[in-house]
Parts: C-alpha cells; structure tokens; sequence
C-alpha cells in the first residue's frame, strides 16, 4: 500500500579509521535526505565509541517513509540495526508485493551464504597449505640436524 508509514529505526556504522565512520554515516543520512519518499522528522546522533579494534557510531531516526515498497527497499538499501513502525497500526500488503519482498529477500540470503562458502573454502585452503607449509619446515630442520 502507498499509505505513508512512520518509524523509528536505527542506522549503525562500525569500522575503521574513527573519521571514517563518521563521514559513513553522515553520508548514509544525507542520501536518506535526498530521498524524496523519505522525510526525516528527527536525528538522535550518539557519541563515537571504541569497540574492540573498531569504531562504532548510530543515528536513531523518527522517519516517515511512503508505502509498504518503500519501506521494504530502505530496509535493504540501509540495512538498519532495527525498526519499529509506530503508524499505521496496521498495514496491507498485496500478494504480488509479498511474494516479490520475499523473493529479494532469499536472493539475498543466497548471496550471503554463497559469500560465507567461498569465504570457508578459502580459510579451509589456506589453513591447509600453511600446515603443509610447517610440517615441510620441521621435517626439513629435522634432516638437517641427521
């Protein structure tokens, strides 16, 4: 439905160096901005905050978003840490429209999952050659010393 929807979401950036993830958010909120089926009503910025080796910072936004689709591709395009819809109590969502978030939705499952195999292969080869790499090593110190 085209029915405007209000929320309040959570947009998270964490990496590094520090300046980068504030000019990553900052740039996040100025594309929602450009947006022009977006308004933002209200931007609750934290403080920057050390996590482990990264660096952390979120936006808490009060924002209006036009129609279920739209809500459904900034959710995919933004990829908030959380939302909750606070208006409309409740929302129809017609069965084509369904069945085409639920199909970008496995597509992009799929491409997790494909990332995180090739990923694990990855570290199964590498993990494999380096073992190979230390047993030549001591097997040859070992001839060496007969």
């Amino acid at each position: 439905s085209n029915a405007h929807i209000r929320c309040r979401t959570i947009i998270e950036v964490l990496g590094k160096p520090k300046k980068h993830v504030e000019d990553a958010l900052e740039e996040y909120i100025n594309h929602i901005k450009q947006d022009s089926e977006l308004v933002i009503l209200n931007e609750d910025y934290s403080e920057i905050k050390e996590q482990g080796k990264l660096w952390s910072k979120f936006v808490d936004l009060d924002v209006v978003i036009k129609g279920t689709r739209k809500l459904i591709s900034f959710c995919f395009e933004y990829m908030p840490s959380s939302i909750e819809v606070i208006k409309p109590e409740q929302l129809t969502m017609l069965n084509p429209e369904l069945s085409n978030f639920l199909n970008d939705l496995q597509a992009r499952l799929h491409n997790v999952d494909m990332v995180v195999k090739q990923l694990k292969t990855e570290n199964d080869f590498l993990r494999h050659n380096m073992n190979a790499i230390i047993q030549n090593t001591i097997m040859k110190k070992v001839t060496e010393q007969y």
